[in-house]
């Protein structure tokens, strides 16, 4: 069997820009990254990437975060919706589809203020959510995990509880003391705060 392989580079707003689902597969760990790997982000986006907006030259700048293997799965959940396994990258993508998330949090409480902020919030939206109505809300996440962190991940993308058949046995599932999602949520707010 052959099969063609393509190496694409991609901005992470091109990978978002559709009705996607990117899922982790269940073999796979659950979102693992730690405070270590938190710092090294937190530093290259104020290495890099902020002094790229300073300059107004952001979408020139390039700033390679590491690869993103998927694998196209030819059966989706939706009809308008792609399905891709994510075979490497997980903890990456994951990471910066939290981070678009909470950016949008704070982006909302300045709203009032800015209407550049309510902008962004609309732009930001749409790399955050599907835009699919069904009777599972999770079909709205584009990273999915099918372990505990789908719902701790819903929660930090939509700030409400999902409608889902699957709600009860997710929440079950879920350990706040100990969820990664939740410690890098505390991490971006102890960081936003000094920012």
């Amino acid at each position: 069997m052959n099969q063609e392989h393509k190496i694409i580079s991609r901005r992470f707003k091109d990978i978002f820009n559709t009705n996607v689902r990117y899922e982790i597969p269940f073999f796979q760990r659950g979102y693992a990254w730690e405070k270590k790997q938190w710092d090294k982000l937190w530093s290259d986006i104020y290495e890099e990437i902020i002094p790229a907006l300073d300059d107004n030259n952001f979408e020139n700048e390039e700033h390679f975060f590491g690869p993103v293997v998927v694998l196209e799965k030819a059966n989706a959940p939706h009809p308008n919706l792609k399905r891709y396994l994510i075979i490497d990258g997980q903890q990456r993508i994951t990471t910066v589809y939290l981070l678009l998330g909470l950016i949008k949090k704070s982006l909302n409480n300045l709203s009032p203020l800015s209407s550049e902020a309510q902008s962004y919030c609309a732009e930001i939206d749409q790399l955050l959510s599907n835009n699919i109505t069904d009777i599972d809300d999770y079909l709205k996440l584009k990273v999915f995990s099918s372990k505990g962190d789908r719902y701790p991940t819903y929660k930090t993308i939509f700030q409400e509880n999902p409608n889902s058949p699957f709600l009860l046995e997710d929440q079950k599932l879920y350990f706040p003391d100990t969820n990664r999602i939740d410690q890098f949520v505390k991490f971006y707010n102890k960081k936003n705060k000094k920012f």
